[in-house]
């Protein structure tokens, strides 16, 4: 019999195979949603990670025919008394839990919620990057891992047996602080990493957790390394450096240059962000495709998919005045600049608000006015995009030695 708590209910690490009759007081670390790549809209069960007092993790599986029953009850983050349940081994690959078994829920399955301030919220077990390239891209478990970002790429499309969005982060030990939960071991380009998990996988920027606050102030947590780079789907992959790409890659122009610009290309220019236009449109939802979502049917709607969206996101879409101290005009920055300038996902910034909406804008999103940046545009037939009188930036850079150099160039085109 495995050995029960003086507070009544069992540890993660003591569940086996053997009936009995099983009680747990876990917290609720991750849940998500198991489907077809083709048919991301349709999940066949419903995956959840918990963690106990005692930093144990197991992974559970609640099936199809019972996420109506269990997936509202369940919430991230929240402890539950849960009992009655069935266990069987663990098996397979992208096991999010390196215990022998897993939690399997029936309709007989009890759960209910309870407070415990003594289970850890994240419940995370960070990997080594040495560990992470010896499994040369091969592992049957997700990791947990964290670094500082020094670097993140632009968008690519890579063209396999479907069309996949990439975007590559370096990751080293100053910057920008990420963490990365339930990620898998992948290859990209000869380059051991790793990538993210369908609906699993969850990122983190400068979370205020102790664990980060060490690894800042230069303890070695878990002897973490941070060296490593990472591919997630979701961006395109730089071939170049920032400082090659914003000071030799492409021709300077002037904000007077840019609007009389006629060819076909990509420019830079340096401009000070003089004024956040409020046009109650900081944010939109978007599909999967990361196009807008549309509700005038009454119902979420992608037109470029042409069907109804279950799985959506915000991101950001901020218009704003910008000045070379010469001429002024609109420009607009979409989900990647704006996370990269302010340091935070779309999502995070809605969670912070008390009434998220259209109307209301973060105070971080004014403070971005008086920054000098230099803008990296993509002109195609005209400097402006589609649907109003807004240039459209493609990337963005605003390290201050980069910024410096710039300042010296004199030759306003660069090869």
């Amino acid at each position: 019999m495995a050995l029960v708590s003086t507070t009544g209910y069992h540890s993660i690490d003591s569940l086996c195979g053997r009936r009995q009759n099983w009680r747990l007081k876990v917290k609720l670390v991750r849940k998500w949603n198991m489907a077809a790549v083709a048919t991301p809209d349709d999940p066949y069960a419903l995956q959840i990670l918990f963690v106990d007092e005692e930093g144990g993790r197991i992974e559970g599986t609640i099936q199809k025919h019972l996420m109506l029953k269990f997936s509202r009850c369940l919430v991230e983050g929240h402890v539950y008394k849960v009992m009655n349940f069935g266990i069987i081994r663990s098996e397979g690959k992208l096991r999010a839990s390196r215990h022998d078994y897993k939690i399997i829920f029936n309709s007989n399955t009890q759960v209910s919620p309870c407070q415990d301030a003594s289970i850890p919220f994240l419940g995370l077990s960070f990997s080594k990057t040495s560990d992470i390239k010896k499994t040369k891209g091969s592992c049957d478990y997700l990791l947990d891992f964290m670094g500082m970002v020094t670097a993140v790429s632009e968008e690519i499309r890579v063209t396999k047996e479907r069309v996949t969005r990439l975007v590559l982060l370096d990751l080293v030990d100053d910057m920008w602080l990420v963490i990365i939960q339930l990620a898998k071991a992948n290859v990209y380009k000869g380059r051991v990493g790793i990538q993210n998990v369908m609906n699993a996988t969850k990122i983190w920027w400068n979370p205020l957790i102790s664990e980060c606050i060490e690894f800042r102030n230069g303890v070695a947590f878990h002897e973490v390394e941070s060296d490593m780079e990472i591919s997630l789907i979701s961006q395109r992959p730089r071939a170049v450096s920032l400082r090659e790409e914003f000071i030799k890659q492409y021709p300077r122009k002037t904000v007077e240059q840019l609007l009389q610009v006629g060819e076909v290309r990509n420019f830079i220019t340096m401009a000070m962000i003089t004024e956040i236009v409020d046009e109650k449109l900081w944010w939109y939802t978007a599909c999967l495709c990361l196009r807008a979502v549309n509700f005038d049917r009454g119902y979420p709607f992608c037109t470029h998919c042409k069907r109804i969206v279950f799985n959506m996101s915000p991101r950001f879409k901020l218009k704003v005045l910008e000045s070379d101290g010469e001429d002024a005009a609109h420009f607009i920055m979409f989900d990647a600049e704006c996370s990269l300038l302010l340091k935070k996902s779309c999502q995070e910034l809605l969670d912070e608000q008390e009434d998220p909406s259209f109307d209301a804008y973060p105070e971080e999103i004014f403070k971005l006015a008086g920054r000098d940046v230099l803008f990296r545009i993509e002109v195609k037939e005209h400097p402006f995009n589609s649907f109003d009188d807004s240039i459209k930036v493609r990337w963005v850079c605003f390290d201050s030695s980069i910024l410096d150099e710039f300042k010296e160039c004199v030759d306003d085109d660069t090869p």
